[in-house]
C-alpha cells in the first residue's frame, strides 16, 4: 500500500514501533515488554515531529494510516493534535483493546508482570496503561476526515467496534470489506490506497 502511495507523489513515512512490531528483524530498538498504545502514541508523535522537519513536506497536509492497534494508536494522536493532522486512515482499528484487557483481568490486580499474547511477550504496563481508558471518548476533538475500513469477517476485533467509532467520529466513514478478515490482500490494500489517495486530494 506504501509503494501504490509512493507512486502517486505521496510522501510516505513508515516506521515500526520501539518494541512493539513483533516481527524479526525489527527495525526498531525497545523490548516488548515496556510497550503500550501510549508508548506507541508517543513513537508516533516523535515520528511526527521528524517529519514535520522534512523541506519536502507539506507540514499542514499531514495524513494518518493505522492498522490493528496502529488504528488506536493514530486515533489517540489525531485527537491530540486535531489541527495537525487533516485525516486518518483506520484499517482493521483494534478498538477492542480495552474490552479484551478486561475480559482477560477482572481487575488490575490480576493484570500480571509479563504475559503472552497471542505468542508474544508483553509487560504488565501494556494492560494497566489501557485498562480505564474509553477509547470512544478519544474521538470527539478530530474533525478532520476519518476513513475505516474492516473486515466483515474479522474474527479477532468484531466489525462492530468499528460501526460504533464511525458513528462517533465528527466525520467518518466506514467501509466494510466482505471476506477480509483481520489483515488484507493486496487487492483490497490497492482499494484502500485509492480511497486515500481519493481523500488526500480532494
Amino acid at each position: 500500500m506504501q509503494d501504490i502511495l509512493a507512486q502517486h507523489g505521496i510522501v510516505v513515512f513508515s516506521y515500526d514501533f520501539s518494541g512493539g512490531s513483533g516481527y524479526v528483524p525489527g527495525q526498531s530498538e525497545g523490548d516488548m515488554t515496556d510497550m503500550s498504545v501510549f508508548t506507541e502514541v508517543q513513537n508516533l508523535r516523535d515520528a511526527l515531529k521528524e517529519v514535520e522537519k522534512l523541506t519536502y513536506v507539506d507540514s499542514r497536509r499531514i495524513y494518518l494510516i493505522g492498522a490493528s492497534q496502529g488504528g488506536v494508536v493514530t486515533t489517540l494522536v489525531a485527537n491530540q493534535h486535531p489541527a495537525g493532522v487533516q485525516g486518518i486512515v483506520l484499517l482493521y482499528p483494534a478498538f477492542s483493546l480495552f474490552d479484551d484487557a478486561h475480559k482477560r483481568f477482572p481487575t488490575e490486580a490480576d493484570i500480571p508482570n509479563t504475559y503472552d499474547l497471542m505468542g508474544l511477550t508483553v509487560g504488565r504496563r501494556y494492560f494497566t496503561d489501557i485498562y480505564n481508558v474509553d477509547i470512544y471518548k478519544h474521538m470527539s476533538k478530530f474533525s478532520g476526515n476519518v476513513l475505516i475500513f474492516h473486515g466483515a469477517a474479522d474474527e479477532l476485533v468484531s466489525i462492530s467496534y468499528s460501526e460504533r467509532a464511525a458513528k462517533t467520529f465528527t466525520t467518518a466513514t466506514l467501509k466494510p470489506i466482505d471476506g477480509e478478515g483481520h489483515g488484507f490482500s493486496y487487492q483490497t490494500q490497492e482499494i484502500v490506497a485509492d480511497a486515500t489517495l481519493k481523500m488526500i486530494n480532494s
